[in-house]
């Protein structure tokens, strides 16, 4: 029971006075005498009875003083809480590349243990992890969150590539708790407690190899120096498996960059290219080399976001500027180049023999006449697509170009027959009827489109000769592999129980199965320190006022209710006496 205004029970004090001022207050006796006699008797009697007290109490008086007491109960408001008020909060933790060392780990608990001790027993924290890392815990009492922060591991990736779980809507505010150089910024539900970074001196901005064509390789490097002093040391790149290596000393001014290139190296099946004066991961990196053939694709019209991320998320492609040196072109919404192969994408004008039919809206394409059996359908399933405007193509004298997806009689997909016009320079095109903005169709955020353009651009540019490339992959792209792949040993600073505990790998050589090379490198890494000391921005943090879960019971209005019935009870008795 918890009375919000208990300044007001002060008032049954003046309350109890008057009750007892009552009950003393000498009453008086009264007695029916016939006689001299009586008179003289009853004047005995009550002479001694005048110096005693008499207590008045009857029914009305009981009912008006309950009544006063049922008031001032009223104006205390009195309230029953189910459970108690505590605060439901959610903690973000950001244990990233920036702060993977026993320091920075150490500072990341520490701040946040401090946090923790600012709250009451009462009080839930939900602990959130990187969405690769596992997300949000179930609710803890702090002194519960504070035992598991043991538990975090470091993730070999930058704090601004990692990505949180959406908050629940049980959550009052969020303290996310990060390095100084991840791009988060506060709101009226987000704190930010920024920490100092732990890097090592030196890091790598970049690395990349080329093929001379003469069976060596040229590596370019660019070096970091996250200190304010001179750095002088040395590179060392080795390569694998013939473990050529190769030693160049390096001088990086303070705070600066170095840009280097090794050439004439042999080009092996992968390299490993660490600084000297560290044994941390993060002074290492790796590149492995595989045989691929890259398209060019080029985007003419309307660039569409959807488009864009499936050309860099797809290995086969890549975004080129210049569509004359491209060897497959997306027309959006304009006529694409003669004599190239292309995705054409509502076009201006209909195709060669055909005529644009009737603007229908709200289409679905449930029940189109699909040809399931083409190269370009393979795999793709239409039925839950809708489209708000379409206008398909109607065939007329000597249309170029087989429907493959046909709508009341009407050409929504076309493709040209590269046998039958093999004396074209267009010969390979695709053309879509409408429109593949999110705006219009289901279809651009809709899985099935993957496989559409898949199926589309291998299609565009069959064959090829592949190209000698030599790429890495980043922790977070190959996490979902890690569970394929055994770590070369001795080529990574953290040891293979740790690089193997957590969600992702760690930097360096790794085998499948197969004997295949993959090479995970980490490059990029900034440095950075808070404007705030975290100590400090843990002390300024919010904190909401307490709630409760549940609705709490009430009783003053029943109090207020009671005082009222008790004093018209009262006066009514008193005026019948």
């Amino acid at each position: 029971m918890t009375f919000l205004s208990p300044l007001w029970l002060l008032g049954l004090i003046p309350v109890l006075g008057v009750a007892v001022l009552s009950l003393l207050r000498p009453g008086r006796r009264m007695m029916i005498v016939p006689t001299l006699r009586l008179w003289q008797e009853a004047v005995e009697q009550l002479a001694g009875a005048q110096t005693r007290k008499t207590r008045r109490i009857d029914a009305a008086w009981l009912m008006l003083l309950a009544g006063a007491v049922a008031a001032v109960l009223a104006l205390g408001q009195p309230t029953f809480y189910r459970d108690k008020p505590a605060r439901r909060l959610a903690v973000e933790i950001c244990p990233s590349a920036e702060i993977a060392t026993q320091k920075g780990m150490t500072a990341l608990r520490s701040t946040t243990a401090a946090l923790l001790d600012r709250l009451s027993p009462h009080d839930r924290i939900r602990l959130v992890l990187p969405t690769v890392a596992g997300g949000h815990s179930d609710w803890l009492s702090p002194a519960e969150a504070k035992a598991q922060l043991g538990d975090i591991q470091p993730l070999p990736a930058p704090a601004d590539k990692l990505t949180f779980p959406p908050p629940t809507d049980d959550v009052r505010h969020t303290y996310r708790i990060t390095t100084a150089t991840a791009d988060h910024h506060a709101g009226p539900r987000l704190t930010v407690i920024e920490l100092p970074t732990d890097l090592p001196p030196i890091t790598f901005d970049a690395i990349a190899a080329e093929p001379d064509g003469k069976n060596r390789a040229e590596i370019f490097l660019a070096i970091k120096n996250h200190t304010n002093a001179d750095w002088l040391g040395a590179v060392t790149m080795r390569t694998y498996p013939l473990s050529v290596y190769r030693h160049l000393p390096i001088r990086v001014s303070p705070n600066g960059t170095v840009a280097l290139t090794q050439a004439h190296l042999p080009a092996s099946a992968a390299f490993r290219v660490s600084v000297s004066g560290s044994d941390s991961p993060f002074i290492k990196v790796y590149l492995v080399r595989r045989n691929r053939r890259r398209v060019r694709v080029a985007i003419l019209g309307r660039s569409e976001p959807m488009l864009l991320r499936y050309i860099a998320a797809d290995p086969l492609l890549e975004l080129w500027a210049d569509a004359k040196d491209a060897h497959v072109v997306i027309a959006n919404g304009v006529a694409p180049p003669a004599g190239k192969p292309a995705l054409v994408i509502n076009p201006p004008v209909a195709p060669v023999g055909w005529r644009k039919g009737l603007l229908q809206q709200n289409v679905v394409l449930n029940n189109a006449d699909i040809a399931g059996d083409d190269p370009i359908l393979r795999g793709v399933n239409f039925d839950g697509i809708a489209v708000r405007w379409l206008a398909g193509w109607i065939a007329g004298n000597n249309p170029v170009g087989l429907p493959l997806v046909r709508l009341d009689d009407e050409a929504v997909l076309l493709r040209t027959n590269p046998a039958a016009a093999a004396d074209v320079p267009t010969a390979r095109r695709v053309t879509l009827a409408f429109d593949l903005a999110a705006e219009n169709t289901n279809l651009a955020v809709s899985e099935q489109l993957v496989i559409l353009l898949a199926n589309i651009f291998r299609w565009l540019s069959p064959g090829g000769k592949a190209e000698i490339t030599y790429s890495y992959q980043t922790p977070l792209e190959a996490c979902g592999e890690l569970a394929n792949w055994k770590p070369l040993h001795g080529d990574s600073g953290i040891s293979k129980s740790t690089r193997l505990a957590g969600p992702m790998p760690w930097p360096g050589l790794y085998k499948d199965a197969a004997g295949k090379f993959h090479a995970v490198s980490l490059v990029g890494l900034r440095s950075g320190r808070p404007a705030i000391p975290p100590a400090q921005a843990v002390a300024d943090a919010p904190l909401p006022e307490p709630t409760c879960l549940e609705a709490p019971i009430t009783f003053w209005p029943w109090l207020t209710v009671a005082a009222v019935a008790f004093w018209l009870g009262g006066w009514a008795l008193r005026r019948r006496h």
